[in-house]
């Protein structure tokens, strides 16, 4: 029997390297004391693609942790990332500079991070949801209220009140076509019913969704849905 050439070899060995490499990373595949996050990029900020994630350290001076290529609308993998107060930093002229914090508790192990338009439109607001105890499952809605109004979000029949700063977790109504009507809604100072969206949706059982209600200076809210596929396990 002839043996395998080195070409085939090294071939096959890139075959499984790539995989390695392209497989998705669930939580399951990690201890499970290992703290982790899942950042939701709803935006990324002008003229950046890589963020670094650090702790200031002593001297303020930045210990990297981790460097996340991010883009609008992405949601990624599941990342090991360290406890304590975090920076989203970039780098600028060779240095890192925070656009951006947010602090992971010692208790937590499983978390969202929502990467949201911050005051400046060159900085984030960084929202973490700790999901190690939050029932969300395929099929549902996560409403995050990071607007400075109080609002009303209708999905389907049912009806919830979201106070700026809050999450909500929410089973659409359906109706006979697997569909429901999505409608965001606030009262403004005068007391009238200012409508922010309003649309049909198509229920999907194989995601999970989110809509983050934004501040926005001509309708005082804006809408933004995005879906995640992933595994929460």
């Amino acid at each position: 029997m002839k043996n395998p050439s080195f070409h085939n070899i090294a071939l096959r060995l890139l075959s499984l390297l790539a995989l390695a490499l392209l497989s998705p990373i669930n939580a399951k595949d990690h201890d499970k004391n290992t703290p982790m996050l899942r950042i939701i990029c709803v935006t990324t900020l002008p003229g950046h693609e890589d963020y670094v994630f650090a702790s200031m350290g002593e001297d303020d001076v930045f210990n990297e942790h981790k460097t996340v290529p991010l883009r609008s609308s992405l949601i990624t993998e599941w990342l090991e990332m360290p406890h304590g107060e975090l920076h989203i930093c970039v780098r600028e002229e060779g240095k890192l500079i925070s656009k951006g914090n947010f602090n992971y508790p010692e208790n937590s192990r499983r978390a969202l991070l929502a990467l949201l338009p911050g005051a400046d439109k060159d900085e984030f607001k960084p929202v973490l949801i700790d999901i190690a105890e939050l029932e969300f499952e395929k099929g549902e809605i996560m409403v995050v209220n990071s607007s400075e109004k109080s609002a009303e979000v209708m999905l389907g029949e049912n009806r919830v009140e979201v106070e700026p700063g809050d999450h909500s977790v929410q089973e659409p109504t359906l109706d006979e076509s697997e569909m429901f009507r999505s409608l965001v809604t606030y009262t403004d100072d005068a007391g009238e019913t200012v409508t922010c969206s309003d649309r049909y949706v198509r229920s999907n059982k194989s995601s999970r969704d989110f809509v983050f209600l934004l501040t926005d200076a001509r309708t005082g809210i804006r809408t933004l849905t995005m879906s995640d596929f992933g595994s929460y396990e």
